[in-house]
């Protein structure tokens, strides 16, 4: 039996309708043979990013239309992996703009110097300074800290995708400025293997726990700031502060921020820089007078 008629026997079996089946059968033998026909793998639990968009370019019909094919062959992949992988991709369908938070550096800056705890501080310098997720805080450890250079551990099952980065000064003094602290706080020492507190209830945070608190944090600063944000804005952040700081290298910046595609960088994660504008907009003219 092949996995799509495994997988339509699942279907079955949680009452879906025949009908329905034929049409997803159908669907999903034709999908499969573009990914032959590209010289992709066939198996849903080897579909990545580029295969996906591949078949989005290979198949056929208006867009609302291919936009069903994939995301039902996005929900073959969770059947056999557990695991989306079309919101990777961050395609934007029927030119629907979604609206994302970015913040500036200087209301970053105000958001540091709000900062009254260290656990507060750091969580900002972890987002804007290293471009992590809520994820890769919460699962950093002191030992993936060393020789100039950290260890993220992103999504996925167990550690996740790991990734290593290069680790600046500031950031290393950072974080040893907050160890010094976090390691002087009673309770600490059991759960000193975790950079932040591990999601487990105890320590020196009392019934507090950083996988609630992280979020909470981001909230509260971007208020007593005056901005809005969330640990995806601050990651939003890092990465166009990257792409503007190396004059818009793009395979640059999507390396560290450890995107599987950079079209995933592009579209979601650089905003537009108004000066950029402006300037592109005078040499338009200059280039045009007549």
């Amino acid at each position: 039996m092949s996995q799509i008629e495994e997988y339509l026997e699942y279907l079955r079996s949680h009452g879906r309708a025949e009908r329905t089946l034929r049409d997803y059968q159908n669907k999903l033998s034709e999908m499969e043979q573009a990914l032959r026909a590209g010289g992709f793998p066939t198996d849903p639990g080897e579909t990545g990013t580029e295969a996906l968009l591949y078949m989005r370019g290979a198949l056929h019909g208006k867009e609302d239309t291919v936009r069903q094919y994939l995301e039902l062959w996005d929900r073959f992949i969770v059947w056999r992996t557990g695991q989306k992988v079309l919101p990777r991709l961050g395609l934007l369908w029927n030119r629907k703009q979604i609206r994302r938070t970015f913040i500036s550096p200087e209301e970053y800056g105000r958001m540091i110097a709000s900062a009254r705890e260290p656990w507060e501080r750091i969580v900002l310098v972890l987002g804007g300074m290293m471009g992590c997720r809520r994820i890769e805080m919460l699962r950093l450890r002191t030992e993936d800290i060393s020789n100039g250079e950290i260890l993220l551990r992103g999504k996925g099952h167990g550690d996740g995708l790991m990734e290593t980065q290069p680790l600046t000064e500031t950031t290393a003094a950072e974080i040893e400025r907050y160890l010094a602290w976090r390691n002087r706080q009673p309770g600490a020492s059991a759960d000193n293997r975790f950079l932040l507190i591990p999601s487990k209830r105890g320590g020196f945070l009392g019934e507090k726990t950083m996988e609630t608190l992280v979020p909470r944090i981001v909230t509260e600063l971007a208020e007593r700031a005056g901005a809005r944000a969330t640990t995806h804005t601050l990651r939003r952040l890092f990465g166009t502060t990257i792409y503007n700081a190396t004059d818009h290298d793009l395979a640059t910046t999507s390396r560290l921020l450890r995107h599987a595609s950079v079209k995933v960088t592009l579209d979601c994660y650089i905003e537009a820089n108004p000066d950029r504008e402006r300037r592109a907009l005078d040499a338009m003219c200059q280039a045009l007078t007549f």
